[in-house]
C-alpha cells in the first residue's frame, strides 16, 4: 500500500494490489490490480505495471554507482521521463523476468 493511503471502513483490498501513495479508496480493489487516486480508480493489472517498467528499462540508462555525475544525469532524465538507478551492489538481483504476476520468484 502507498505510503499516506486512506482505507475506508468496510473496503477490502484484493491479494497482490498495489495501492498509489496518497490515495483514497472508497471502493473494493480486486486482486493483482493497481488502483491510484482520490478517490482510487483502477489503473491497471499488475502484469501491465511489470510489462511498463521492463520497457521502459530498455530504454533508459541503468546506473549501478551514484557519482555527483551520475546525479546529475539522472536529475536531467528525471524532467523528461524516469531513470532506473541499482541500489544493491555485489548482490545477485532478481530480475523482474524471474517473477511470476503473483510476486512469487519462478
Amino acid at each position: 500500500m502507498g505510503a499516506g493511503s486512506i482505507i475506508m471502513p468496510g473496503v477490502s483490498i484484493g491479494d497482490n494490489a498495489v495501492i498509489g501513495a496518497g490515495s483514497v479508496v472508497t471502493k473494493n480493489v480486486p486482486d493483482n490490480s493497481v488502483a491510484i487516486g482520490n478517490p482510487a480508480v483502477v489503473v491497471g493489472s499488475i502484469s501491465q505495471l511489470i510489462n511498463k517498467h521492463k520497457i521502459n528499462m530498455q530504454n533508459c540508462q541503468v546506473y549501478e554507482k551514484m557519482s555527483e555525475q551520475t546525479a546529475e544525469i539522472i536529475k536531467e532524465e528525471l524532467k523528461t521521463g524516469s531513470a532506473y538507478i541499482r541500489t544493491h551492489f555485489g548482490q545477485d538481483l532478481i530480475s523482474v523476468d524471474d517473477i511470476d504476476e503473483n510476486n512469487k520468484s519462478i
